[in-house]
Formats: structure tokens, C-alpha cells, sequence
């Protein structure tokens, strides 16, 4: 196709579109509209995409795109494409002020697949007078895609055959073209088909492989659903778990009428609790409902044994540091005492006491690792009430954090006292330890 060989828009297709503009567009607004109309350049059929617009009492016309049935790229002017927008047409030559998008506004050239908005088509009826497209089927397109058609038309005429028996979708599946035209069942069996239940909105890998299998296509259309949710990448242990045997899994969950995720869950607490996932009744128990209740609770009473142990375990390490540590304490004449933190109950304690982040911030295991202290600063004559909170490092030696209520910041009396008579004499007491 040559851009030089394009005409104006004819009189009697520019009246076409300005009385369905009308029928569509009663009100006139401002906003861009798209049509389009087929005509001939150089013996190729060729779809002219046009914008619309209106100006204060103006009704704006003018080509933006053509894409033909035999030309590898189209052409366009005036038109943009933006991800997040959409289609912008340059209106800047005829209407003053306008906002300009496009620079040259000439035709250049664009993928066929480009520049090709939603338009409505104005003659349609033009297919009918070239001879090669006449008995294409092209009547019966529910869709805007006249161009594609016709190429996939010359690619393989079997589309004639899947657009006239109500496959008006399929045409766009190569796989199912050429399927149909290397295979005559398939046809017999495409209108058999379409005979009792709509294909047009199952995968086409459902289609092909319930003819293959010759299974009803619902019953492939959900195994391929089962397949695809299996790729989620929640589903890492099943897939590697039922490697080369997933087809089986998913007829099972059918059969089950359980969901991907309800297996999931059985198979995890299965794992957990170290039975053979290579024996059928494991595998594919019988009552999958009943099973999966019964391994899921045992699952469960495990794993509260478990955390009560680790938690026990976690305790008596915290209570081994702390007496390890307590000499740090510092309980004299002073008008302020410091205590360690015994257990991470205290901590939660002081931390919703005054109301920051020391019971819930991973200051247990900072202890359980000996990389820092936690001590309460309290009153000398109200050392049972939370007063100041302070986090100490076993690494520099030094106090990282004292705060009290909300974060406050210590006094500088209190500061004081931490710094030249608790933090001096808690020093010393480390180097005693550590010898």
C-alpha cells in the first residue's frame, strides 16, 4: 500500500458517517469519536480509520490511520498512543490553540497492530464486491477486526467454515485453523459441538485436548483452570510434589470438589507431620474432607506442642542471661534503682505500661543473642511502678535508648544518674563477668 495512492474521504462515505455520528452522538459533545471505512488503493483492500470531533459549531473529519489486508505495516497521522490514555488525535491544524501531540502530519508509517482504536465500520457491505473476500463469511464478524479477519481468511479459508457455525471468536486461534484444516473429525466434531454447549469462551488448549481425548469439553476446560492455578507461585511445594503427575491431581480435586488451596494446606500439614506422601491413602485419601479435618488437627496439637516447648526453651535461656547479667543491677541510696528485665512478660509489661515499643519490637531475642540489656529504671520509693525504660549494649558498652511514658526523654537529673553513677558501675560489673 502505498500512503501517496490514499484519496480524501469520499463525499457520499463522509455523509455516512456524519449521519451515524449523529444516531450515536445526539448531543455533539467535544470528545473524539473513531469510524472507518473500506475502499481499494492499488487493488488492496484497505480500512480507513477516521476521527471525529466537534468545535464550537464545527464538525471536524479527518483520516488518522490505514491499515490494509496485503500490507505488512499501516500508516497513520495525526494519532498517538499512550499506555496509561489512550488514543489523542492532533487537532492542532484545525482548531487554533490546540493541544499538539503530533508533529509531522504526514502519513508514516506503524505495526499493523498500531494506531487501530475501536471503530465502528460504515460500509461493511464493500467486502462483498471483491470477489476473493465475497464468500469469506465476513457478514456474520460481531467484531471491528475486518483487516485481521480477511488475513487470517487468506491464511486459512477453514475461517469461512468456523465464523458461519457460530465460532465468531476462534478464527483469531491459529492453532484451532490450522487444526481445522489439516483435520476433517475435528470440523465434524466442531459442529457437533457447537450443537449442544458455546466453546467460544473456553481456552483453546481446553478445546484441542477434548477432542483429542475425546472428553466432554467442561471437563477439560476445568482441568486446564486446576493446571493453571497450579503455576501460582503459592503452589511451589504441590507442584514439586506431584511433578509429572498434576493431571491426576486436579482430576482428584474435581472429583473431590475441593479447591487447590484446601489440598495445599493438607499437604503441608501432612509434611509436618512426617507421613508418606507416597502412599495412596495419604495421597489421595478416599473422604478427602474427613481426612483433611484429622490432619489438619493433628497438625495444630503438634505445633502447640512445639511452640510450648520452644518457649519453654526460650525461657530458661532468657532466665540463664539474666543471672548472668544481674550483678548489673544497681540497688543503693540513690534517688532511682535499676533492675533487668526477667522474662519477655515483663517487657510486654513495661512496654503497654508505658505505652512504647520494648515489649513488641524483638527485644527478647535481642537479649537471647547477648547483644543488648533491657533495664527498668524505677523511683527509689516506688520501684514496683514503670518509670523509664532503658536498653543497654553489650557490645559498645554503652545506653542506646531511656525513655519513659510515650517516648518521653529522661530528665537531665536522670540522665545524669545513668550516665556517671549506674552506667560506670555497670561497666566494672561486666568486666567481672566476662573474667
Amino acid at each position: 500500500m502505498n500512503p501517496n495512492k490514499i484519496t480524501p474521504i469520499p463525499k457520499h462515505i463522509m455523509k455516512k458517517i456524519r449521519e451515524k455520528d449523529l444516531t450515536w452522538y445526539p448531543d455533539q459533545k467535544g470528545h473524539t469519536r473513531f469510524y472507518s471505512y473500506l475502499t481499494t488503493i492499488q487493488k488492496e483492500l484497505v480500512k480507513i480509520t477516521v476521527a471525529v470531533r466537534n468545535y464550537r459549531k464545527q464538525w471536524l473529519c479527518k483520516q488518522v490511520a490505514a491499515h490494509g489486508v496485503q500490507s505488512e505495516i499501516g500508516y497513520a497521522k495525526d494519532i498517538v498512543h499512550y499506555r496509561l490514555y489512550g488514543y489523542r488525535v492532533d487537532w492542532s491544524v484545525e482548531i487554533p490553540r490546540c493541544t499538539v501531540y503530533y508533529y509531522n502530519h504526514t502519513w508514516g508509517e506503524a505495526l499493523q497492530n498500531r494506531f487501530d482504536p475501536w471503530s465502528a465500520l460504515i460500509n461493511p457491505e464493500f467486502v462483498g464486491r471483491l470477489p476473493e473476500y465475497r464468500y469469506s463469511g465476513y457478514q456474520y464478524l460481531k467484531t471491528d477486526r475486518i483487516i485481521d479477519f480477511l488475513k487470517q481468511y487468506e491464511r486459512y479459508p477453514v475461517v469461512e467454515f468456523l465464523i458461519k457455525f457460530g465460532y465468531n471468536e476462534r478464527w483469531k486461534s491459529t492453532q484451532i485453523c490450522k487444526l481445522a484444516t489439516e483435520d476433517k473429525r475435528f470440523r465434524k466434531w466442531l459442529i457437533k459441538n457447537i450443537a449442544t454447549k458455546n466453546t467460544n469462551y473456553y481456552r483453546v488448549a481446553s478445546i484441542i485436548q477434548a477432542y483429542k481425548k475425546n472428553k466432554p469439553v467442561e471437563e477439560e476446560e476445568r482441568l486446564q483452570n486446576g493446571l493453571c492455578e497450579l503455576k501460582r507461585c503459592t503452589y511451589k511445594d504441590l507442584r514439586e510434589e506431584f511433578r509429572g503427575e498434576q493431571e491426576k491431581l486436579i482430576a482428584y480435586l474435581n472429583k473431590q470438589k475441593i479447591q487447590t488451596s484446601l489440598y495445599d494446606d493438607y499437604l503441608h500439614a501432612c509434611m509436618g507431620l512426617g507421613l508418606d506422601m507416597q502412599e495412596a491413602r495419604n495421597r489421595y485419601p478416599h473422604d478427602f474432607k474427613y481426612w483433611h479435618d484429622v490432619r489438619i488437627d493433628q497438625w495444630k496439637t503438634k505445633q502447640i506442642e512445639l511452640d510450648s516447648r520452644m518457649k519453654a526453651n526460650r525461657a530458661e535461656a532468657f532466665s540463664r542471661i539474666v543471672a548472668k547479667y544481674l550483678p548489673m543491677e544497681r540497688i543503693a541510696k540513690d534517688n532511682y534503682v535499676v533492675i533487668i528485665a526477667q522474662s519477655p512478660q515483663e517487657l510486654v509489661k513495661e512496654g503497654e505500661t508505658l505505652h512504647h515499643c520494648v515489649g513488641r519490637m524483638n527485644y527478647d531475642e535481642k537479649i537471647l543473642r547477648e547483644e543488648s540489656l533491657i533495664f527498668f529504671v524505677r523511683e527509689k520509693d516506688n520501684k514496683d511502678t514503670p518509670f523509664y525504660t532503658m536498653e543497654y549494649s553489650l557490645r559498645t558498652h554503652k545506653v542506646l535508648q531511656l525513655y519513659g511514658d510515650h517516648n518521653n526523654k529522661a530528665s537531665e537529673e536522670l540522665e545524669h544518674y545513668v550516665k556517671e553513677n549506674w552506667l560506670p558501675y555497670a561497666n566494672k560489673q561486666l568486666k567481672r563477668i566476662a573474667a
